[in-house]
């Protein structure tokens, strides 16, 4: 099994004929206000997009845990609700509408597949997210 995309954004909807839409995509940063109070609430949607090869026929579910600064701030467990398919893409949605976040820098997560509630394989995004301080500025759009 390994991550083909993981997107990090402000919000997932599932439309009609099996299409998502991401709303509001992140790069590698989540910019807060330079006068945010901690801890803020953040609603922030997670797409993962999974490849299956043929040693994932056990998987049951998965855990995904998203951190903060080295502490951990939300846990997600998903059980499949049909059996897992070999060499397969697999799509996760994970949304958080009051995700507590207490500082500025890093956003860690951990994808954790189980088999019957016990860890077989743990995945981890290529890129790191980070909240940094600042102000939008919102810049024109010329055309040369």
């Amino acid at each position: 099994m390994k991550i083909v995309d993981f997107i990090y954004c402000d919000d997932i909807r599932q439309e009609i004929l099996n299409k998502v839409t991401l709303v509001g995509i992140y790069n590698d940063k989540i910019v807060l206000p330079s006068d945010a109070k901690f801890p803020v609430k953040l609603r922030l949607g997670v797409y993962v997009r999974l490849l299956l090869d043929g040693s994932d026929s056990n998987v049951t579910g998965f855990r995904f845990t998203i951190g903060n600064n080295g502490k951990e701030i939300a846990t997600v467990d998903a059980v499949a609700s049909a059996p897992i398919k070999d060499n397969a893409p697999m799509v996760l949605n994970f949304m958080f509408q009051e995700l507590p976040i207490f500082g500025f820098g890093e956003i860690s997560v951990r994808l954790m597949a189980l088999e019957n509630n016990r860890v077989v394989q743990e995945l981890k995004p290529e890129m790191s997210m980070h909240l940094v301080q600042g102000d939008a500025v919102l810049k024109p759009i010329t055309s040369h």
